[in-house]
């Protein structure tokens, strides 16, 4: 009898627990449909951090430069700095990263003109003064009013112009390098997609499904016949180093460089700087400038659209 005492026990703490592991698992599976339609509603927000206030200006670094508006395609106003190296060894369109906004990259600006380049850094919609919300399309359109301007208001010829990446930026600058010749392409830290990255991170979920952002670094930079310069810091814990690598293999062999860095994510250039100053000098100097005539002012860009109404400002700071 204690013996069947027992079984009968058994079964109905069994009957009784069914219930609430089906409660369990329904409420998992709505916790998890939540936060799957959470990141599909509200995906910028996982890929965009942009800051509205400008901490300083480049003359805080003792930098010569210039407040420069400019309007994309679809007519957003979009605030960007110019800052010119004498004498000048490159010019650079610096495409930044996903966080704050380029009063965030003093630093780097003030390495970049020691080493003789001058710079053209713009906010994308959204971030610092720009206008506007911040996008997938958006932050290609950014990138196609500052080729814009250098070619039109600054006289420069495309052979003259690298297309610098870092992070998020290296999105937008292989879209317009597949678009327009330009002198060679700089990637730092660069992911292969938006939805390779959303697997890295959030591995329960699933992303590909999910993903609206794409940036499909991987498919853009495969054949790239513009010279090619990837800069991967060792210690990187937000975009995984065999990122870059995976973007590296797609080039050809004779367009590209690879040099990895003793660093994080961030600040590479005071990390180990040594190093990287050298890698982007050795850069420029095996593949010059292609110093043909400039784009006549009326030249298209690489996106058909309105023609975009580009203002230089005003105040030079010293």
């Amino acid at each position: 009898m204690a013996g069947t005492g027992g079984g009968l026990k058994g079964l109905r703490r069994f009957i009784l627990g069914v219930p609430r592991l089906r409660a369990i698992a329904c409420g998992l599976g709505i916790a998890w449909l939540s936060v799957g339609a959470g990141m599909y509603v509200f995906q910028e927000r996982f890929v965009y951090y942009p800051a509205s206030e400008l901490v300083g200006d480049p003359g805080w670094e003792g930098l010569a430069w210039e407040d420069v508006r400019l309007r994309s395609a679809d007519g957003v106003q979009l605030h960007a700095w110019w800052l010119p190296a004498a004498p000048e060894r490159a010019v650079l369109l610096l495409l930044h990263g996903n966080a704050g906004n380029i009063s965030h990259r003093l630093g780097l600006l003030r390495v970049l003109v020691d080493l003789g380049c001058s710079v053209l850094i713009p906010d994308y919609r959204g971030y610092g003064k720009s206008l506007g919300v911040p996008s997938e399309q958006g932050t290609y359109l950014d990138a196609q009013a500052a080729w814009e301007y250098l070619l039109r208001e600054r006289g420069r010829a495309p052979g003259e112009i690298l297309i610098y990446g870092r992070s998020l930026g290296g999105g937008p600058a292989l879209w317009l390098a597949r678009r327009v010749a330009a002198r060679g392409v700089i990637l730092e830290n660069t992911f292969t997609s938006i939805p390779d990255m959303g697997r890295h991170i959030y591995p329960y979920l699933p992303v590909r499904l999910l993903a609206r952002i794409h940036y499909p670094n991987l498919e853009r930079v495969a054949g790239l016949e513009t010279p090619v310069l990837f800069l991967a810091s060792r210690h990187d814990r937000v975009v995984p180093p065999r990122h870059s690598a995976r973007l590296y293999q797609r080039v050809p062999a004779a367009r590209r460089r690879h040099v990895e860095l003793d660093a994080g994510h961030d600040d590479a250039f005071l990390e180990d700087a040594v190093n990287y100053r050298e890698a982007l000098l050795r850069f420029l100097r095996e593949f010059p400038a292609a110093r043909e005539a400039a784009a006549p002012r009326n030249q298209r860009g690489p996106e058909p659209g309105p023609e975009p109404g580009i203002r230089a400002g005003g105040t030079r700071v010293q």
